[in-house]
Formats: C-alpha cells, sequence, structure tokens
C-alpha cells in the first residue's frame, strides 16, 4: 500500500498494482469484492472504468435489505462517507 485507508486510496493501490502486473493497455475481467472491499471494488470500478469489463459484490457494507434500490442507495451513502 502506497496510501492511506480510506476507499479511494485503497482503489488507488487496486490500480497501481493492476497497471505493474498487467501489459500496458491491459485491464481486468473482473473485480471480485467482498464486504468493505466491495466498495474498493466499486471505487476502483469508477475511477477506473478503462481497466474493468465487470465487477462482482457480495455483501456490501449498506445491504441490510433484499430490495436491490435499497442495497445500492445505502452502498452510495457508504461510499460518500468514505
Amino acid at each position: 500500500m502506497t496510501g492511506g485507508e480510506a476507499f479511494g486510496d485503497l482503489a488507488e493501490d487496486v490500480r497501481d498494482t493492476t497497471r505493474a502486473l498487467l501489459p500496458p493497455g491491459a485491464g481486468l475481467d473482473v473485480v471480485p469484492g467482498y464486504s468493505p472491499g466491495a466498495l474498493v471494488a466499486l471505487r476502483f470500478c469508477a475511477n477506473h472504468d478503462e481497466l474493468v469489463r465487470r465487477v462482482v459484490i457480495e455483501n456490501p457494507p449498506g445491504s441490510r435489505s433484499n430490495d436491490f434500490v435499497e442495497v445500492a442507495k445505502g452502498i452510495e451513502a457508504d461510499c460518500k462517507r468514505n
């Protein structure tokens, strides 16, 4: 890790690692994220969509419901806090 521990900092660490390990111009087919890592994955995808084809998230913070709209709102609220 080269940055801080906020989700945005962690997403930049993912970007740096991706660019260090893959050939120039290459990206990731799938970015997975579990629990708080789901927020890192979402932030990474939002900031670096050119590096990502798909994202899979599991059990993101804020998912206290089975209602997708409510879950999405909770994820957005959590992302804005970090």
